[in-house]
C-alpha cells in the first residue's frame, strides 16, 4: 500500500464547522488524482453525501470519527471525545504511514503530542497550525490548578518545537507562543478566511445586528444579552438575530420567546449564514479581552469579507481591537453595559453611518483561495517524493 502523501486531522470540518472547515475542504480539494490526500475529523453523520450533493470532495479520502459531543456538552464529555479522537490518530497514522501531517488545535494539546511523537518514529514532517494556545485557553473561564498547567504546557511546548512549521492567526498570538516556549522557532502567521467563497444577495440590508458562531464561553453572551434586553426596554427598535450555538444557547433562546425583535436561528449551514448576515448591517464580534492572548475569533473574517460593519465589544489593547481599527472594519466598544447599549442607540440614530466599502478592502486577503495558496506554501507543496 502506497503511503499517505498528505493527512489533514481537524476535528470539527465540513460542513458543520463553516470557518476552518470550508478551508480545509478547499484545501485537499486543491490536489489533483496523483497526490494521495486524506482528511481525519469527527462529525455524527457521514461527509458524502453532503459533498455528493453539492459536488464537492476532489479525489481527497475522507475518514469520519463519530463525534458524541458539542460545544454545549460538558468539558468533561468534551475531554473524553478528545481522547477517543487521540487514539484514533494514532491508529491511522500507523497504518496510512503519511509523508507529512497538517494538524491544528482542534482537538488541543493531546492529538498534536501524539503526531510530534510519531512524527520521529515514522519519519513524516509535520505541521502545527495554532488556531488558539491552548491551556491557556482553557484557563481563562475556569480554574485549572497550576502543576497540571504546567504539565499541559510543557506538553504543548515540546510538540511546537517540533513541529517542521508552526502557524498561528496574529501577532499577538505569536508573541505568546514565542514567550511561552522560550524560544525563537519561525511562525508564520494566517489569518483564519471567510467560510464561504462568494456569495450574491442582491437584497438590502437592514438597519440592525447578527452574531454568527459560537455562543460560548469566550463570546461575553451574558453580557450581551443585558444590553440588548435594556436596550429594547428603553425603546430601542433595532432588531438582533443570533445564528450557532454553544454553552449559552439556551439563554439566547429564552430571549427569543420575550422579545419580538430578537431572533434566535440555531445551527444553520454556511450559505444560511452568509444570507442572514448579509441582511444585516452590523455584526456583532463580542470577545473576552484575555482570550485574545490566545484565540482570535474566526468569524470575523466572514464578517468583513461580506461587507458588514463589525461592532466588535472588547478592550483597548488587543488583538481584535488591532484588527478592526487599523482596518477600519467598524467600531470598538468597551464590555461595559451601558456603553454598549449607548452605541445601539446612536446607531439607530444613524449617528455612526454604515460603511459600505469594507468588502472591498478584505475580499483578496480574506479570501479562501488566498488561505490555500498561503498553506500550499508553508507545507512546501506540490509535494515530492
Amino acid at each position: 500500500m502506497s503511503r499517505c502523501d498528505l493527512l489533514i486531522i481537524n476535528r470539527s470540518f465540513w460542513p458543520n464547522y463553516p470557518a476552518l472547515g470550508e478551508a480545509l475542504l478547499s484545501f485537499s480539494e486543491s490536489f489533483d488524482s496523483e497526490k494521495k490526500i486524506e482528511v481525519l475529523f469527527q462529525s455524527k453523520s457521514s461527509i458524502y453525501p453532503n459533498l455528493t450533493r453539492h459536488k464537492r470532495g476532489g479525489f481527497s479520502k475522507f475518514n469520519r470519527v463519530f463525534l458524541f459531543s458539542s460545544s454545549a456538552s460538558k468539558l468533561s464529555i468534551r475531554t473524553i471525545d478528545s481522547i477517543f479522537f487521540s487514539f484514533t490518530v494514532i491508529a491511522f497514522l500507523l497504518f496510512k504511514r503519511p509523508k507529512k501531517v497538517y494538524i491544528s488545535t482542534d482537538p488541543p494539546i493531546i492529538s498534536p503530542f501524539i503526531v510530534a511523537i510519531l512524527s520521529k518514529i515514522l519519519k513524516y514532517k509535520f505541521y502545527y497550525h495554532i488556531q488558539d494556545i491552548h491551556p491557556e485557553a482553557l484557563g481563562v473561564i475556569r480554574k485549572v490548578k497550576p502543576l497540571f498547567l504546567n504539565f499541559l504546557r510543557a506538553i504543548d511546548n515540546f510538540t511546537i518545537k517540533q513541529a517542521d512549521q508552526v502557524i498561528t492567526l496574529t501577532e499577538q498570538m505569536k508573541s505568546i507562543i514565542h514567550r511561552r516556549t522560550n524560544s525563537n522557532i519561525n511562525i508564520h502567521i494566517v489569518h483564519n478566511p471567510a467560510s464561504i467563497k462568494r456569495f450574491i444577495f442582491d437584497k438590502p440590508r437592514q438597519k440592525g445586528f447578527v452574531f454568527t458562531g459560537n455562543a460560548g464561553r469566550f463570546q461575553l453572551i451574558p453580557l450581551l444579552i443585558s444590553a440588548i434586553r435594556e436596550y429594547h426596554i428603553r425603546g430601542g427598535l433595532l432588531p438582533f438575530c443570533f445564528v450557532g450555538v454553544g454553552y449559552y444557547q439556551n439563554q439566547l433562546k429564552e430571549l427569543a420567546k420575550v422579545d419580538k425583535l430578537f431572533s434566535y436561528q440555531g445551527m444553520v449551514n454556511n450559505l444560511k449564514a452568509a444570507e442572514l448576515i448579509l441582511s444585516y448591517e452590523w455584526a456583532l464580534l463580542p470577545i473576552n479581552d484575555k482570550v485574545t492572548n490566545y484565540a482570535f475569533p474566526s468569524k470575523s473574517s466572514t464578517y468583513a469579507f461580506l461587507g458588514s460593519n463589525i461592532f466588535a465589544i472588547c478592550g483597548e489593547k488587543n488583538s481584535v481591537h488591532d484588527w478592526v481599527k487599523n482596518n477600519k472594519f467598524g467600531i470598538v466598544v468597551k464590555p461595559d453595559l451601558e456603553k454598549i447599549i449607548a452605541h445601539f442607540f446612536k446607531i439607530e440614530r444613524g449617528e455612526i453611518p454604515f460603511n459600505s466599502e469594507i468588502s472591498h478592502k478584505s475580499s483578496q486577503d480574506l479570501s479562501i483561495d488566498q488561505f490555500v495558496r498561503r498553506l500550499k506554501n508553508i507545507l512546501s507543496l506540490e509535494i515530492q517524493g
